[in-house]
């Protein structure tokens, strides 16, 4: 307690003082804060650490100009070997040169060029294979046509030239003269080349008569041999390997790298040449850098080492002596110091009478702390006892009648602290005298056990029991006033009247109570048999109090939970424990099981449990209810768990806090982590505005119905139909969202996919219904252009060159021709028949088509038209029909360029790759390997309502006119589809187009057709065979300018008349001429006659089954008309020089 009372609060400040002073550590501590130790300490430290700074600094300078001497020195060397490793390159390319301008300067060259003679070649230029240490050579034409090649066993698969046609153009834009490199299948190969001219052009500025190439692999023999020459290590590494060339071009130690690049014609890096050579000079120079580095660091220890001895001995040493001396309180430790003529002897003494100084204090002060311990204990003892009587005391200045001090008991009783009542009126307070009539001072009254009212500081009255002494102390009097509560005691004794009065009805009603009540009271004794129990008993259990009065096991029944009940009972018997509620299960006296709650209390007696007093209340009607609720419970959640749809529960927030199975599998996420979530996070972003649409109805009590899309933990999205009810909570009041959902994301599919194949069986019905008509019409058409298709080639024939009219019969021609080529477009849009196919490279297809006239004319029209062509040379063959596939390369290489009016970048590629599925995962495909084709330009772009409908005959969105017959890309589509093949478009508006077929790949060679008959005529006998007497004219001239005695007869049965009679060494059959008597009949009874017949077939229609037919009967050529001279001359000449096979005729 802070306030002490008067005259009890005399403390020795001198004494505390003297004290404080006395204590040892107070002595340390004035000498730590003298700072004499810690400045000794921090400046030796400091001293030390300089020195060491000191010496680190200059090993680090030495050591940094010792590495920027090492860097100047590499970079010299770097730059002396990379200068000796070029000309070490450059003498080793002189031989390739020196050939490449001697032999391409040579006049029998310039005639093998002309005249080729193998003999000649091999034995001129064939040898200098060996001579000149190089791996191939390469003769062309100035039309990039190959005239010779030879190479060794390395390069023996370079039969061309990598990359010819870039290679050739490079060179008449270089002025022909040029030294490159380039990649191959063997590896990277150095090559020469130079223009062949004849030797009196001296300048070499005549128009080449051909290309001379020489070449060599940089592979392992030669590049031991350059690292031989340049005495170092040479690696070639690929330009693409830019991690291998960062990690072989660093720093290695003191070894010297130098990198030279290898560039292609077009200047960029092929590869990259790294020539590493070992530095003695360098390994010395580092090697007496670092022995310097090392003395001077061995010297800078030994001094180090050698000052701190000698701080230790003369400094350190004799401090901790100072130190441990005053830490352990003990003088002799400083014996051997205090005699020592030093500074630190010095210290030791002053030391050793402080010390004595301390012993003499200690006793002065331990007789004073002994007289101010009595005091204090007096003091406390005092206090104590003020403080726990329950009577409240206030000390009262007798004079002017203020409050000095107050026990807790009384600042309790009146609800104020100490410092708010001392120093104010007792008037306030014990009673309500008003100034100058106080009883005891002012009226001289005697207060003795008084009955009084005490003034809390709230207002209220407290009834006290007062008594009131003088004292005097000091010359001084005082009141001491203590006063006790007795509110409790008028309480107890107006209680103790009211319940005499009632105790008489209590117990009434106590009777009538016990037994009508529910619950029935009982008590046992300590070994558990019942001595008491209310008459409610019987009501409940049928048995009366008096049969109740056995052991409380006698009505237990073998349920398990009364194992609880006996376990409690015994424990509560034993210890006196107080247990929570528990559920009893009893026989009642009819036989049946009841349910008794039961709360029970331990009865004591001096500390002992002498029985047990409780309450039984019957719950079996609410245990059977509860139970019912469980299995019904059990019985929806079963329904929720184990029904298909998702069922999720969320607040207004749309956090999800329940969901059911179902739900968890269709969107992928277990229980644990559904839960918690919430589900705007899952929904798509486009469908988040619906979602929170919907909840705003949820709130307004609204139901509906919806579809929605969701993210799927792995990524997918799903699709699902809600039905959303708000969910209340058991008031009545709404908090949530209650959603069922079905996942139709498979529906929609088989919804889309079910449309999207309506709408292919509508364009397929189009395309069929367009096929009947062109086929319809094909055929005669093609007969009526006969004529105009081979006349004019017969007529510019006999025309003289100089004639005005060959001009007109020229373009007269070339429409005939292009009519032509619309019926052919109409014919492969209508896919009558099938295709000669075989294997075909579509490399040699595409290279054809950018080879040919037409497009050198259409990149004429179109010089803003960038072409990158990128055709990978390891792909398989297709099985199909290289015209067809000419014609798809066309088209759409023709709508590429339409599309890029103004300009732009054409890209055509070729790639081979495994394919699972198409691009644009619209359609399926078949597994397995294709060639796919890439036609890519930078135009316009389509637009997504019009891709549906590009396939279409004469959908097109060019000006009427522009340009082609609006069939070009039906036309493509047929004949990808005969090829068993697919297509993807890919376009954006103002971004471009590309157009992507797949075609089914196979595993064999590319067959090429090589033959080339310089020579069409003949003299042998032609039957020809047709219905149309046109048809028979025009064939008949034709094909007798050749030189041919022909034939011609109507119809096919005039044709087995004639041959009964006759002969013809081939027969030219037309396919489509009497109803029951057709080409395939003609042909079986003319084999009837002659089994060597030998025949070609002719047509305005492609391909058939009944042509195939005759094929297999040993048919030839099949020739479609119109057809020119040339084309039928060569069908003729194929026929009559093969060997044909002839099968029986079915």
């Amino acid at each position: 307690m802070e306030n002490r009372f008067i005259g009890l609060n005399v403390i020795d400040e001198h004494i505390s003082k003297d004290s404080a002073l006395m204590n040892p550590p107070k002595i340390k501590s004035l000498i730590s804060k003298a700072g004499l130790l810690r400045r000794l300490e921090t400046k030796i430290i400091l001293m030390i650490f300089g020195i060491i700074f000191i010496f680190i600094a200059n090993l680090i300078f030495s050591h940094h100009q010792d590495e920027s001497r090492m860097n100047l020195l590499r970079e010299q060397r770097t730059q002396e070997r990379a200068k000796i490793f070029e000309n070490i390159i450059e003498l080793q390319g002189q031989g390739l040169k020196d050939l490449a301008h001697d032999y391409s300067f040579w006049d029998d060259m310039v005639k093998f060029v002309k005249e080729p003679a193998i003999d000649w070649a091999e034995n001129n230029i064939g040898t200098a294979l060996t001579t000149f240490d190089i791996d191939a050579v390469w003769v062309y034409r100035p039309d990039m046509k190959l005239v010779y090649s030879t190479a060794d066993s390395l390069a023996v698969r370079l039969q061309e030239l990598p990359g010819k046609d870039e290679t050739i153009r490079g060179l008449i834009s270089r002025g022909y003269f040029a030294h490159y490199f380039c990649r191959t299948a063997a590896g990277l190969m150095e090559i020469y080349s130079a223009p062949i001219q004849p030797s009196f052009d001296s300048l070499r500025q005549a128009l080449p008569s051909g290309y001379f190439f020489v070449g060599r692999f940089w592979g392992t023999n030669f590049l031991e041999k350059l690292s031989h020459l340049a005495r170092g290590k040479v690696q070639i590494i690929m330009s693409e390997d830019n991690n291998l060339l960062a990690e072989n071009s660093a720093d290695s130690g003191n070894l010297i790298i130098s990198v030279t690049d290898l560039n292609s014609l077009a200047g960029t890096t092929v590869a990259h040449a790294i020539f590493r050579s070992p530095s003695v000079e360098m390994d010395a120079t580092e090697s007496m850098s670092r022995n310097r580095l090392l003395m001077a660091l061995i010297s800078s220890m030994a001094v180090i080492v050698l000052i701190l001895i000698l701080l230790f001995r003369w400094i350190i040493s004799p401090l901790k002596q100072l130190a441990r001396s005053l830490s352990d309180n003990n003088p002799s430790l400083l014996n051997s110091l205090k005699i020592k003529n030093t500074e630190f002897g010095l210290l030791a003494r002053l030391v050793t009478k402080f010390y004595e100084q301390h012993d003499e204090l200690t006793r002065e002060v331990a007789e004073r702390t002994h007289s101010e311990k009595a005091l204090r204990e007096n003091e406390g003892y005092l206090q104590q006892l003020l403080d726990s009587i329950c009577a409240g005391i206030l000390v009262v200045d007798a004079e002017n009648h203020k409050i000095v001090d107050a026990n807790e008991q009384a600042l309790k009783m009146i609800g104020a602290t100490h410092d708010e009542i001392r120093g104010r009126e007792c008037h306030g307070y014990l009673c309500p005298a008003e100034k100058g009539k106080c009883p005891i001072t002012d009226l001289k009254q005697t207060v003795d056990n008084s009955e009084r009212r005490l003034i809390r500081t709230d207002g209220s009255f407290v009834p006290i029991l007062k008594s009131v002494i003088k004292v005097r102390r000091k010359d001084k009097e005082y009141l001491i006033e203590s006063f006790l509560d007795i509110a409790r005691m008028k309480e107890a004794e107006m209680a103790l009247h009211d319940t005499a009065t009632k105790m008489a009805a209590l117990a009434d009603e106590q009777k009538i109570l016990l037994e009508n009540a529910r619950d029935f009271l009982y008590r046992h004794d300590a070994n558990g048999v019942f001595f008491y129990v209310s008459p409610s008993v019987q009501s409940i259990t049928g048995y009366t109090p008096e049969e109740w009065c056995k052991h409380y096991t006698r009505y237990l029944t073998d349920s398990p939970d009364n194992i609880q009940t006996i376990e409690y009972t015994e424990d509560t018997l034993k210890t006196g424990n107080i247990h929570p509620p528990y559920l009893v299960e009893i026989y009642h006296k009819n036989g049946n099981r009841i349910n008794l709650e039961v709360n029970e209390q331990p009865v004591t007696e001096n500390g002992k449990v002498i029985g047990i007093v409780g309450v039984a209340r019957d719950v079996t009607d609410r245990i059977l209810m509860q139970e019912r609720l469980r299995k019904s419970e059990e019985k929806y959640r079963n329904l929720v768990d184990n029904i298909s749809d998702g069922l999720i529960v969320c607040d207004f927030e749309e956090k999800i806090i329940y969901t059911n199975p179902a739900a968890c599998k269709i969107l992928g996420y277990g229980p644990e982590e559904f839960i918690g979530l919430n589900f705007v996070n899952l929904v798509v972003p486009s469908d988040r505005s619906q979602l929170l649409a919907e909840n705003q109805k949820r709130k307004l009590g609204l139901e509906s119905t919806y579809v929605i899309s969701v993210q799927h933990k792995s990524g997918e999205t799903r699709t699902l139909f809600m039905s959303g009810r708000p969910y209340a909570e058991e008031r009545g009041g709404l908090i949530g969202t209650v959603g069922v959902f079905t996942d139709i994301t498979e529906m929609r599919r088989a919804d889309e996919e079910r449309l999207r194949l309506k709408e292919e069986l509508a364009r397929a019905q189009r395309m069929e219904s367009m096929g009947v008509l062109a086929g319809g019409v094909a055929h005669d058409l093609n007969n009526i252009l006969g004529p105009l298709v081979a006349y004019p080639e017969m007529i510019l024939h006999k025309l003289p060159d100089e004639s005005p009219a060959r001009k007109q019969v020229a373009m007269m021609g070339r429409a005939a021709r292009e009519a032509a080529d619309v019926i052919q477009d109409l014919l492969s849009l209508a896919r009558r028949g099938r295709y000669e196919m075989k294997p075909t490279n579509i490399n040699d297809v595409i290279e054809e088509y950018l080879n040919s006239p037409s497009f050198v004319e259409l990149c004429r029209h179109n010089p803003g038209v960038e072409i990158a062509k990128d055709l990978n040379r390891e792909i398989y063959p297709i099985s199909g029909s290289a015209p067809h596939l000419l014609k798809v390369i066309m088209n759409l290489i023709v709508n590429a360029f339409d599309a890029m009016p103004d300009g732009g970048r054409l890209s055509i590629s070729t790639i081979q790759s495994y394919q699972e599925e198409l691009q644009s995962g619209f359609k399926e495909i078949v597994k397995g390997k294709y060639v796919a084709v890439h036609v890519k330009d930078t135009g316009m772009g389509i637009d997504e309502k019009d891709l549906k409908k590009i396939f279409e005959p004469y959908y097109s969105k060019k000006k009427m006119g522009a340009s082609g017959s609006g069939l070009g890309l039906s036309v493509v589509y047929g004949i990808v589809k005969d090829h068993k093949g697919y297509y993807d478009v890919i376009s954006e508006v103002g971004r471009g187009t590309e157009f992507i077929l797949y075609f089914p790949a196979i595993e064999a060679a590319v067959i090429h057709d090589s033959q080339n008959l310089a020579d069409l005529t003949g003299t042998e006998t032609i039957l020809i065979i047709d219905d149309m007497p046109e048809q028979c004219e025009t064939a008949s001239q034709i094909i007798g300018s050749l030189g041919y005695h022909t034939v011609a007869v109507e119809g096919g049965r005039e044709a087995v008349a004639f041959l009964k009679s006759a002969s013809a060494d081939l027969v030219i059959i037309d396919m489509l001429m009497e109803k029951d008597f057709d080409g395939l009949e003609t042909y079986r009874k003319i084999r009837e006659i002659n089994p060597t017949q030998r025949a070609i077939i002719a047509s305005g229609y492609s391909v058939t089954d009944r042509v195939l037919q005759m094929q297999a009967m040993g048919a030839g050529a099949f020739i479609k008309k119109p057809y020119t001279r040339d084309q039928i001359g060569r069908a003729i000449r194929e026929e009559l020089n093969r060997t044909p096979k002839f099968a029986p005729v079915p």
